[in-house]
């Protein structure tokens, strides 16, 4: 949520555009219960998912760890992520939340989980 909050703040203080992604990949590691924990998208961005060890493999994993570094070395490269790698990625906004879901499927959705964010938004800004 402080990073729904971050990306809010920034979108309307105008100074540069604001991408907001969230890795959906779940790790299989410990059967599944992880889900998609803080920190798994590292070795996705650098493009390291053979030094995290076999229990986090899965098929498709490496083919999602092509798309978001080359996703990643495009940002830094040019400030925008825009690559035919992805689905086009507008920049978030207020009015539109548009957040890149990074998953075996990569995809574009407005508010993800918007219906709890306003309940959340309280708690972390309190």
């Amino acid at each position: 949520m402080r990073s729904v909050l971050l990306a809010e703040r920034k979108a309307v203080a105008a100074g540069a555009p604001v991408w907001m992604y969230s890795l959906d990949w779940e790790t299989p590691a410990f059967g599944g219960r992880l889900k998609s924990p803080h920190s798994v998208d590292v070795p996705f961005v650098f493009d390291t998912l053979h030094v995290i060890g076999e229990a986090h493999h899965k098929l498709r994993a490496q083919a999602l760890a092509d798309r978001v570094s080359r996703t990643w070395a495009t940002f830094a490269r040019t400030g925008d992520p825009a690559n035919d790698a992805i689905p086009p990625w507008p920049a978030y906004t207020a009015g539109r939340r548009a957040t890149m879901l990074l998953d075996d499927v990569c995809k574009v959705v407005d508010d993800p989980d918007g219906e709890v964010r306003p309940l959340w938004s309280k708690v972390a800004s309190g």
